[in-house]
């Protein structure tokens, strides 16, 4: 049965002492099922790595492995998303209770990046399909914020460049250009391209004038 085949069922994520010294090697598996199925997206096999994925998360669901299966279905949701299907993206945000995750962003501090890059980019980028740039803006800026902070300069660059497409949704191309430029500037040194191939289009003339 597909993911969605299981009426009700939600993802479980653990809580408490011993949970995350164990959520390291899930958390990667997770990311590297997630960046291959984007990256297939971007070879035009997108309906492919979606019916993989979706099998992986199933599997993990079916196994209980919680941890793994919320941050898969969070790429689930966002393959989705990137594919044009804002419905199927919601139905698997609301299967995977994603929204408790985007509620705990703020105060659980012992999140890891990957969960928490991946939970911004999907809603960010879902609010701003649906016309809310103000709630993408918000959310970007608490990310990148805590990403600078934190010396994450990759997931503070993506965060960035987020906060660059919601001020380019709210009119301001002055500050979407300084958000850009600042993303820029924390990854010089990195050899990072690939938060820039994926920003966007419509970001794409503002990185040709900066660079």
């Amino acid at each position: 049965r597909g993911v969605l085949g299981t009426p009700g069922a939600g993802l479980r994520r653990p809580r408490g002492a011993g949970v995350r010294e164990g959520r390291r090697l899930p958390d990667t598996a997770a990311r590297a099922f997630g960046l291959r199925a984007l990256a297939m997206h971007d070879l035009n096999q997108s309906k492919s790595a979606l019916t993989t994925l979706e099998a992986v998360c199933t599997r993990a669901v079916g196994e209980d492995m919680s941890v793994l299966s919320s941050l898969l279905a969070t790429f689930v949701a966002q393959l989705r998303l990137l594919r044009g299907d804002v419905d199927g993206c919601h139905q698997m945000i609301a299967f995977a209770r994603l929204e408790e995750s985007l509620a705990d962003l703020a105060d659980d501090k012992s999140r890891m990046w990957i969960e928490r890059e991946a939970v911004t980019g999907l809603f960010a980028g879902l609010w701003l399909r649906e016309g809310k740039p103000a709630e993408a803006l918000a959310l970007a800026t608490q990310t990148s914020d805590a990403a600078v902070a934190a010396g994450r300069r990759l997931t503070a660059a993506r965060g960035l460049l987020l906060v660059a497409r919601s001020q380019q949704g709210l009119g301001c191309d002055q500050a979407a250009r300084a958000a850009i430029q600042l993303a820029v500037d924390l990854t010089l040194g990195t050899g990072a391209i690939r938060p820039f191939l994926e920003c966007g289009r419509d970001l794409h003339a503002h990185l040709r004038d900066i660079g």
